[in-house]
């Protein structure tokens, strides 16, 4: 079951960053770059995710990755408002 963790984190939260990238294009580049802000972030919980085996502490990782898409979500609002 861990594979299937670590592989769904890792493209649903940096497939978020990746797409960011059409913005990018489009000459919105605040809209690309402020939510780059949360990076170091989802690079944290994804090393921690790949560490700790399979149990109860896979709550915590699901509670942080809802916090991280919760702010990503907030910083790209703003971002396109701006």
């Amino acid at each position: 079951a861990k594979p299937v963790c670590v592989v769904n984190f890792f493209i649903l939260s940096f497939g978020s960053f990746a797409l960011g990238i059409y913005w990018y294009w489009g000459e919105r580049w605040l809209v690309f770059a402020l939510p780059l802000i949360l990076l170091p972030l989802a690079v944290k919980i994804l090393v921690s995710l790949i560490e700790t085996p399979p149990g109860v502490e896979y709550n915590g990782f699901f509670f942080f990755s809802a916090g991280l898409h919760l702010l990503f979500g907030i910083l790209f609002t703003l971002a396109v408002i701006f």
